[in-house]
C-alpha cells in the first residue's frame, strides 16, 4: 500500500482497529453517516479527486459526484451531503432507503473560491473558516451568514 493514505476504523472500547477503505491513491476526510452505514470520503484513486461513498453493509464503494468535489460531510439528519468544489460549498440531497444515491439539484451554499473548512452546527447553521492570506494575521468566522445574506437581498 506504499505511501497511499487509507481509512481505518477504530472502536474506543478495544485496542484493535481495522482497515476499512484502501486502494491506490489517497482516501481522506472520512465522514460516517448519521445512521453509521455509509462513509463518505475524498479519493484520488481514479486519478481525479472525487467524493466516494462506502457502504459498510455491502463493502462496496462508488463515486457519487463529478470529479473535483472534495471534503464531504453529512447533514445532521443524513438527508443531504455537503462538499467543496472550486473553493465553494455545495449541498445535494441523498437517499439511503434502497442503497445510496444522490438526489435533487446541487445547491450552492457559499461562494468565495477559496479553500475553507466548514461544519454544520446542531441548530443547522453552517460555520465556515477559510484560510487567510499569508499576510493576514486574523481568522474570520461568519455565523448566521444565510440570514445576513437574506437581509441584504431584502428577503425575510
Amino acid at each position: 500500500m506504499g505511501d497511499d493514505r487509507n481509512i481505518r476504523i477504530a472502536f474506543l472500547n478495544n485496542d484493535n482497529d481495522e482497515l476499512l477503505i484502501y486502494g491506490p491513491g489517497d482516501q481522506e476526510y472520512p465522514k460516517i453517516s448519521p445512521d453509521s452505514r455509509y462513509v463518505a470520503y475524498q479519493s484520488d484513486e481514479t486519478g481525479d479527486v472525487r467524493v466516494m461513498v462506502f457502504d459498510r453493509e455491502t463493502n462496496f464503494a462508488r463515486d457519487v459526484l463529478e470529479a473535483g468535489a472534495t471534503r464531504p460531510a453529512w447533514t445532521r439528519d443524513g438527508k443531504s451531503m455537503y462538499y467543496i468544489r472550486d473553493g465553494n460549498l455545495y449541498r445535494k440531497g441523498v437517499q439511503t432507503a434502497k442503497g445510496f444515491s444522490m438526489t435533487g439539484q446541487e445547491r450552492l451554499i457559499y461562494e468565495d473560491g477559496y479553500t475553507f473548512y466548514y461544519d454544520e452546527m446542531p441548530d443547522g447553521r453552517i460555520v465556515i473558516a477559510r484560510e487567510a492570506d499569508r499576510n493576514e494575521s486574523t481568522l474570520n468566522i461568519t455565523l448566521n451568514w444565510t440570514e445576513r445574506l437574506k437581509a441584504a437581498a431584502g428577503e425575510r
